[in-house]
């Protein structure tokens, strides 16, 4: 009999095994590394964002400062990498970063590209307005209103007021330009942004709806070697609500 040598295995079949020590690894090389590194907005107040001092600030930035302070023992062990909308999923994809707590919608579009943790938090439709007429469907029947284009929001409102114009604008900013000078009577968008922008500003009439209910999660890496950050990333999301943490700052950011 001829003794058996592990090189008659297929080809397939080989790779597949001489990469297994790696598939658990992905978790013990941030902890090699010494830091997380996580994928973040620095212009979406109040999740997150950077003070007047450039400092990052909000809610997603304490929640990714908790998940370094539950790996090293230290919240300092962090690196925030801002991202546009753009990169988000691209910057996990590729190993730019270990997460990225972004304001990222989990959609199963998006699950084709990256993982996703449990939901931390559940936003939705919010609408906009410089009179209270206007802060709501009803009134809004036959207006004026700016919408992200593209974005989920744009779809559920045209069945819904199809007497409505609907202006897409490239971002809040552009939004609340127009919102400011009468060119539209109110914005429908995310209820965190919207909420954000009426409590800085006494002019602004704020409404949720229930047009949509977005869950926002945190995008990780695809992959087996990547399966155990997953999991220890949603131990430590069930275990903070549980604890009544992830409420507790929700209401200390204002988050609708």
């Amino acid at each position: 009999m001829k003794p058996f040598i592990f090189w008659s295995l297929p080809l397939s079949l080989w790779i597949a095994l001489s990469t297994v020590p790696a598939w658990a690894t992905a978790l013990a090389e941030i902890q090699q590394r010494g830091h997380l590194v996580v994928g973040v907005k620095d212009n979406l107040p109040p999740l997150g964002y950077r003070d007047t001092t450039g400092a990052f600030q909000g809610f997603e930035i304490d929640l990714a400062k908790r998940f370094a302070k539950a790996l090293f023992q230290s919240e300092q062990a962090i690196v925030f990498k801002p991202l546009r909308n753009v990169q988000r999923l691209t910057a996990v994809a590729s190993g730019e970063v270990d997460m990225a707590i972004a304001g990222i919608t989990l959609t199963e579009n998006r699950q084709r590209m990256v993982s996703f943790s449990e939901p931390y938090y559940r936003s939705g439709t919010g609408l906009l307005s410089t009179h209270s007429q206007w802060s709501s469907l009803q009134g809004l029947y036959r207006q004026t209103i700016a919408v992200l284009a593209p974005s989920v929001t744009l779809a559920y409102l045209k069945p819904r007021l199809p007497k409505a114009t609907l202006v897409g604008v490239k971002s809040y900013r552009e939004a609340q330009s127009r919102l400011d000078n009468a060119q539209v009577q109110a914005i429908a968008g995310d209820q965190v942004v919207l909420s954000h922008l009426a409590q800085q500003n006494a002019r602004y009439f704020f409404y949720p709806t229930a047009l949509t209910v977005q869950p926002l999660a945190i995008a990780l890496p695809k992959g087996v070697q990547h399966d155990s950050l997953q999991q220890w990333v949603n131990r430590h999301l069930r275990d903070w609500k549980a604890e009544g943490w992830l409420e507790n700052q929700r209401q200390r950011w204002r988050l609708p």
